[in-house]
């Protein structure tokens, strides 16, 4: 059944906040990977470790895990649309090194969802309406339902609108890093808290990476991963980000693959290559493993 909640990213749900699906559930342990009905999982199992004691899911209990078997049982409005290119939407100014990670964002996301990226021209933040602004706070609601809605492509998968200023959904609400309707296929990020202090422009690449790829697996019907450590897992905090990795455990893999359609080897080295280009050494190294352990 195709859920009509917005999405909210609270602390960073995989940069930062949490992604709540108003459950009253708690999750119970899932099944080991190893000992996982696909064969594809099973093999890739011994490369993903399980969660570990200072992870966010054991101290946050969250809904019952979401299994590949009931994904692959569900349709979202991603999947039941003809709709084959993700969109990226500026908003506001970017300097050089942010332009850079945009086009950076959106080549791994042509990756690892297997659809063209295009990217927008961006909206100036002084044409948006005055009803946007909460300060120095744009309103996400206004800018998902007043600025990227109206004008999202026909051909959009979803419109993923970046932007520099600070985010937030009003009614009480300190800051968001984000927020995205599944059900119109509309998001927005915030870069403004994923910035290094000390500019660190990798750590703040590899933060973004992790948003990217987790809110738009979000935007398919994934759930937080409760398996493994995984790039769905929810994070409450910075710190917890820094610490998540960017891979997708191989039953958040399969999930996707069962979506996209892509092929796990042509996938996997795909995203080594990106990887290398990065200079993400560990991702790169486990990502050719990954492929090395599967029928070729």
């Amino acid at each position: 059944m195709v859920r009509t909640f917005q999405l909210f990213l609270l602390g960073l749900a995989l940069a930062g906040g949490v992604f709540f699906l108003l459950r009253s559930q708690h999750h119970r342990p899932a099944r080991a990977l190893t000992q996982h009905p696909d064969a594809t999982v099973r093999r890739l199992a011994p490369l993903y470790p399980r969660f570990e004691e200072t992870d966010w899911s054991f101290r946050h209990p969250e809904e019952v895990p979401q299994t590949l078997e009931a994904f692959r049982a569900q349709r979202t409005p991603l999947t039941d649309r003809k709709a084959h290119s993700f969109y990226i939407q500026p908003i506001g100014r970017f300097g050089k090194d942010q332009q850079q990670l945009l086009t950076d964002t959106a080549t791994l996301l042509e990756h690892w969802f297997g659809s063209p990226v295009k990217t927008l021209p961006p909206i100036a933040l002084e044409s948006l309406p005055a009803s946007a602004r909460r300060g120095a706070q744009l309103l996400t609601g206004v800018l998902l339902n007043q600025v990227l809605l109206p004008q999202r492509p026909a051909d959009a998968i979803a419109v993923l609108g970046v932007t520099t200023a600070d985010l937030t959904p009003g009614e009480g609400w300190n800051f968001v890093f984000g927020q995205a309707s599944l059900v119109n296929r509309v998001g927005v990020w915030s870069l403004a808290r994923l910035i290094d202090p000390n500019g660190d422009l990798a750590r703040t690449r590899l933060r973004f990476f992790k948003l990217a790829t987790h809110e738009t697996g979000h935007m398919y019907g994934m759930e937080h991963c409760l398996i493994a450590r995984c790039g769905m897992n929810g994070c409450n905090s910075i710190m917890e980000t820094d610490h998540a990795p960017l891979a997708f455990c191989p039953e958040c893999a399969a999930k996707l693959w069962h979506a996209t359609g892509l092929r796990p080897t042509a996938w996997f080295s795909e995203l080594e290559a990106f990887a290398r280009a990065q200079n993400l050494k560990s991702e790169a190294t486990l990502w050719r493993r990954s492929r090395e352990v599967l029928p070729q």
